[in-house]
């Protein structure tokens, strides 16, 4: 449990660690609403729900969200972890 307070960045956190855990029990429609409010610029949490966006039927959004991630250019461990699996999911999506 965390306290609401002004500090946005908890609170994206907070929603990033929901997310991941609903993405993980299969529930895709509250991953996604969980993943929507965390941080948007984070490689890892756009992957994650560029799939559950995918298993819940949406493959337009899905689309769109693994180009974000496979153009972005970043250097950390979340993207290394994503990169490819988007750059692959983005050439399955074209054919």
């Amino acid at each position: 449990m965390i306290q609401a307070d002004n500090n946005p960045n908890e609170m994206e956190d907070h929603h990033d660690l929901l997310g991941l855990i609903h993405f993980e029990k299969g529930d895709h429609a509250k991953a996604i609403e969980h993943l929507n409010q965390g941080d948007q610029e984070d490689p890892y949490i756009l992957y994650h729900l560029a799939v559950a966006e995918s298993k819940a039927g949406d493959p337009a959004k899905a689309d769109e969200l693994f180009s974000k991630v496979a153009d972005m250019n970043q250097n950390g461990l979340g993207y290394a972890f994503v990169r490819s699996k988007a750059i692959n999911a983005k050439k399955m999506s074209v054919k």
